[in-house]
């Protein structure tokens, strides 16, 4: 499985999701951005994304940001990383539809485990069809 992961400025963030990741086997790769202008290059290609996105808003503001990224966002697994628990702040990202949303200042122990539950899947396809996703081996 690959990975897009961003988070502006906060390598604490960064250090906490990328330790996570450790726990995670079949992890193919994970591409950061550290910075909006190189998150917005990644969804202006026109490749496809990674299977699973990971966004952390460190702000309301940025959290709206993202919405310009929904129409492609649509097409991945989408994990948001919400910067606290207010009404307000969930209810902006809910209006992302993400598939799970968390928050900054947990572990990173659920991401991990919906991230092994993907993987999990989407080798149980692999194996149930082949050629389905041609270049991985089941």
């Amino acid at each position: 499985m690959n990975i897009l992961f961003y988070t502006a400025g906060s390598s604490d963030i960064g250090s906490r999701f990328r330790q996570s990741l450790e726990h995670i086997e079949a992890l193919e790769s994970v591409t950061d951005c550290w910075n909006y202008h190189d998150l917005r290059a990644h969804f202006e290609k026109l490749a496809p994304l990674p299977e699973a996105v990971v966004l952390y808003a460190a702000s309301s503001e940025e959290l709206e940001s993202f919405s310009v990224f929904r129409p492609r966002l649509d097409n991945v697994f989408f994990i948001l990383v919400l910067p606290d628990d207010q009404d307000e702040t969930i209810a902006k990202g809910h209006l992302l539809r993400p598939r799970f949303l968390a928050y900054k200042d947990e572990d990173f122990s659920q991401i991990t485990a919906v991230l092994q539950q993907l993987m999990k899947k989407q080798q149980e396809q692999t194996d149930a069809v082949p050629g389905l996703f041609p270049g991985k081996t089941g």
